[in-house]
């Protein structure tokens, strides 16, 4: 689990000439890697777009909350479309910060 900053969640589902589909995918920042990887050098910084699957059960979870919000996502390794894929398999609303003592929260 880690909190992350997230910008939207969507989901797709229908039926198709194949079949019924049911997917979603959860839209997140991410701080930009930096370093040497492999035979690449990146450089830069600040933060990246970066999308994730998510179980689509889990898009319900996103009712109420106003994006962007910083969230708790939980995640397993799932396979999807016969490839192994870190998934969103849950989402928690982080803690609001404790009152400064003294101070009305």
């Amino acid at each position: 689990m880690s909190t992350m900053h997230v910008r939207g969640v969507k989901r797709v589902h229908g039926v198709s000439p194949k079949g019924p589909y049911d997917f979603a995918e959860l839209f997140l920042e991410s701080a930009v890697e930096t370093g040497k990887f492999g035979a690449a050098t990146i450089e830069g910084g600040g933060n990246e777009p970066v999308s994730m699957e998510i179980d689509p059960a889990v898009v319900k979870q996103f009712e109420g909350v106003t994006f962007p919000a910083d969230l708790v996502i939980k995640t397993a390794s799932k396979a999807v479309r016969g490839d192994w894929k870190t998934v969103c398999v849950g989402v928690e609303r982080v803690a609001a910060a404790a009152a400064v003592k003294g101070k009305a929260a």
